[in-house]
């Protein structure tokens, strides 16, 4: 199991969870990319699940904020 680091996002300032070691974390609310400097790894496959705050619905609902990142370890 690899660990999980934090940093906030450098635009909206959102605490964000990603893999330790990856270059660079995607904000699930405002879609900022924030370089987070990691390290060159190994490719490997990493599923990271992200859930943010709750946010409110025009009808006053809750509404669950979840994001699921896939890499397959290919090269880019």
């Amino acid at each position: 199991v690899s660990s999980i680091a934090h940093v906030n996002c450098g635009q909206c300032q959102t605490v964000l969870m990603y893999p330790y070691g990856a270059p660079s974390v995607k904000c699930a609310i405002c879609n900022f990319i924030t370089n987070v400097g990691g390290p060159p790894s190994q490719p490997q496959n990493v599923t990271v699940v992200v859930e943010n705050p709750m946010t409110v619905d025009d009808k006053g609902k809750l509404v669950s904020n979840v994001v699921v990142g896939v890499t397959t370890g290919g090269k880019k």
